[in-house]
């Protein structure tokens, strides 16, 4: 029994070993950051988050408890390095990451509480996401297929106005093809006297798309015209449509436009006549732009989904500010985190997508 016993112990010794590496894999896996890939061209591609992942705190991070300021705000950036292999006798572009961003403020200068930085990644549909878009890959489509899952570098940066700039390495890697492409933005439902989604994150952003593929922009002679329409089908709660929105300019000369079509998340979205919107669940929408130049007329549609969350917390109806308010707070808008901070910008993240017409209606 006694040799039994010996025999056994390396055995044992073996398994307790493995068990512990098994683990410590398990727990690095799960803070690996997971993208879905959409091939954008032949050779080109981007990244859409489906996975976010917690940073690990640093304790070298030197965070002041109070800093004398107008406005606190945490700013977020990543960068990662996914697989590229670019086409031969063109330079790759650089690679670049998403970006968000956290206000807390007053109207004066004062000491405030410095909160701890969340710790993720965001994603916003601005010019940092934006820049996830078009990664070089020869081939793309089928070159792609042999780096799925495996992991490539990252580097997350939160700064603070007037504080200090954090950086934390982190893995990532890309899971295979977008099936669908996740939702943009998480909404509550406010119910009232009207029907309204509020924002309550962007998750991620709409899918780019240009007016002139392979241009920086074109030149129209004697003016332009562009309508933007924003629709979001509820299914049989029926349907919400916005605009259009238009910019145009008649003149006698030559007019630069810019080839990307630019068009935003709302941030409260009224539900025109409709008597009652799912608590929960994922809602499909799309943008409609179509732009008029030189006799030439370019449509482009780009479909995107949102998620509803459930109805907006009773503790924070308060702070939600009416669609008459909004309108006026966008046409009289003068306050931001740049310029002073004369309101709490968490208390007022909401804005309607309003039209040129309805400011001037209430002048």
């Amino acid at each position: 029994m006694k040799i039994l016993k010996l025999c056994w112990l390396p055995v044992l010794l073996m398994a307790m070993l493995l068990c512990g590496c098994s683990s410590e894999r398990v727990e690095s896996e799960s803070n690996v950051a997971e993208f879905c890939a959409v091939v954008t061209g032949k050779n080109t591609y981007n990244l859409h988050l489906v996975k976010n992942i917690e940073i690990p705190w640093d304790s070298s991070w030197d965070i002041p408890k109070v800093i004398h300021e107008r406005c606190i705000r945490w700013d977020y950036h990543f960068r990662v390095s996914p697989p590229t292999k670019c086409v031969e006798g063109e330079l790759c572009p650089l690679i670049g990451g998403g970006g968000g961003g956290i206000c807390t403020s007053t109207g004066s200068a004062r000491d405030i509480q410095v909160p701890l930085p969340e710790r993720r990644l965001f994603l916003k549909n601005d010019i940092y996401a934006w820049a996830l878009k078009r990664f070089p890959m020869v081939d793309a489509k089928d070159s792609l297929v042999t780096y799925f899952g495996k992991e490539f570098d990252g580097l997350w940066s939160a700064s603070l106005q007037g504080g200090p700039n954090l950086e934390a390495k982190f893995k990532a890697k890309i899971v295979g093809f977008c099936d669908t492409l996740p939702p943009v933005a998480e909404y509550c439902v406010l119910r009232g006297d009207t029907l309204e989604l509020r924002l309550v994150e962007n998750v991620d952003y709409i899918e780019p798309q240009t007016f002139y593929e392979g241009k920086s922009g074109n030149i129209c002679h004697g003016g332009f015209r562009s309508e933007k329409t924003f629709t979001l089908d509820l299914g049989k709660n029926g349907k919400v449509s916005k605009g259009p929105f238009v910019e145009e300019l008649s003149c006698d000369g030559d007019v630069p436009v810019d080839a990307d079509v630019n068009i935003g998340i709302p941030e409260i979205i009224v539900l025109d006549r409709l008597q009652d919107v799912p608590a929960e669940g994922v809602v499909h929408g799309s943008w409609e732009a179509s732009l008029t130049c030189n006799s030439e007329y370019i449509k482009r549609v780009l479909p995107f989904s949102i998620r509803i969350v459930g109805d907006c917390p009773e503790v924070e109806r308060n702070h939600w500010l009416s669609h008459e308010d909004v309108t006026a707070d966008r046409c009289q808008r003068v306050g931001s985190c740049d310029n002073g901070c004369e309101w709490d910008e968490n208390d007022k993240r909401v804005m309607e997508i309003l039209s040129e017409e309805e400011c001037a209606s209430d002048n």
